[in-house]
């Protein structure tokens, strides 16, 4: 966290100093300048901002630690003087607006630590906070495809960024440095030759030749035969009024892969994970919503001020509390042909087929031997609309012949369903 008054330059350092933020800028930029340093650390941010805010006019962190900064305590003294910068990592609508009602100037800033810490700069807009603004000078950015070449404006392609602050490489990792830093070839022939860094984020430039930020290439999982961005979940769970702060995570369950959804709630806001999950449906697809929902205190962050997925507690799934078993004989049958086809110890009448595990190639499966077993015509489609076994079980009572239910009741009373080679 950086400070300045109007005659010097007085900085509250709060980072590690083993981050580049601390090292390059906040040391960095108040050392060079003539200006002081303040020791201190997040925790005790608070009664140093207090104590010296008339003299303070500058103040950087992460939208992590700028959301901790700001959920801890009310700020009851004079800071619209106060410039702020918030960067290092996705920030949020939200966030933005509770700083524009604290401080004087917010601004967005964005750059790899390769790049020597910011190359882009914006004022931060809170209808518009993926715009990570304009190169600053000295730095050239690129949006190029998949072979290298620039895109067109408004279309999605991956970031690189030349310039004084490009560093050489990485010490000691020859293989890593060349894939990563390659030859710039757009400058002029005149110019001398330089590197440019392959960031892995993708952007696309506006008609205001500002730059929207869109995710990482490693954000984009494939999950139930689907392409997912992580972000874009993350961005709709921060939408929600109650919902202060929101990460998402691909994780695991019984051996496969799940979305795991953590979230902080506003205070005096109670957790409740039904109705969020029915807000979010409202902004995404069924494939897309997580499969855990667990609410925390705080999101856990690094040396770095950044998100520590380490550090986030073990999810919380709630058909293992929630358990129903099945009333009818319909109900059993389809309980067992779930749990053979999903591998599951056991599943409950109301689990949800996609927050247990099940994809749309075992939906084919069990749409195939429910239809086999109950005599029906069950499509594809209908067996995502029923989406658990009560439903489909009353889908599938509905389209079966009279007294079908009785005879499965007796069939069940001597044989039970085995599904071979799947």
């Amino acid at each position: 966290m950086i400070t300045t008054s109007p005659d010097r330059q007085t900085d509250l350092f709060c980072s590690k100093n083993v981050h580049d933020l601390a090292l390059g800028l906040e040391l960095g930029l108040a050392l060079v300048s003539g200006g002081h340093l303040v020791l201190s650390d997040i925790e005790h941010a608070h009664d140093e901002l207090r104590s010296r805010h008339q003299e303070i006019n500058f103040i950087q962190n992460t939208p992590s630690l700028w959301q901790r900064f700001l959920s801890e305590v009310s700020i009851d003294y004079p800071t619209s003087h106060i410039q702020v910068l918030c960067g290092g990592e996705s920030s949020s609508g939200q966030l933005f607006s509770s700083l524009k009602r604290l401080f004087g100037q917010v601004f967005q800033v964005y750059g790899p630590t390769e790049t020597c810490i910011w190359s882009t700069l914006s004022e931060a807009d809170p209808l518009h906070q993926a715009v990570i603004g304009k190169p600053l000078s000295g730095e050239r950015c690129y949006v190029l495809d998949v072979l290298g070449n620039p895109v067109p404006v408004g279309s999605q392609g991956e970031l690189y960024i030349g310039g004084f602050g490009l560093a050489r490489g990485y010490f000691n990792q020859t293989t890593l440095t060349n894939e990563r830093f390659i030859r710039n070839p757009f400058l002029p022939g005149d110019m001398p030759e330089e590197r440019i860094y392959k960031t892995g984020d993708l952007a696309r430039w506006l008609p205001s030749g500002h730059l929207e930020f869109l995710g990482r290439n490693d954000d984009q999982i494939k999950i139930r035969g689907l392409r997912i961005e992580l972000g874009e979940i993350q961005s709709a769970l921060i939408g929600i009024d109650q919902i202060e702060q929101a990460a998402v995570i691909l994780g695991s369950y019984q051996s496969r892969p799940m979305l795991l959804a953590y979230v902080v709630m506003k205070r005096h806001c109670q957790f409740e994970r039904d109705s969020i999950e029915a807000m979010l449906s409202t902004k995404l697809p069924e494939y897309m919503l997580p499969a855990s929902y667990s609410c925390v205190a705080s999101l856990p962050v690094n040396s770095n001020g950044k998100l520590d997925i380490k550090c986030l507690p073990e999810p919380r799934f709630d058909d293992e509390i929630t358990h129903v078993s099945p009333r009818t004989p319909i109900e059993t049958q389809l309980c067992e042909l779930w749990q053979q086809v999903l591998n599951r110890p056991k599943v409950g009448i109301f689990d949800n087929y996609f927050r247990i595990g099940g994809d749309s190639l075992q939906a084919a499966r069990l749409v195939a031997l429910c239809n086999q077993s109950f005599n029906s015509t069950l499509t594809i489609a209908e067996f995502f609309e029923c989406k658990s076994v009560a439903l489909l079980a009353e889908r599938i009572s509905h389209c079966q012949p009279r007294g079908i239910e009785q005879r499965h009741e007796a069939d069940t009373h001597s044989t039970s369903t085995e599904i071979i080679g799947l």
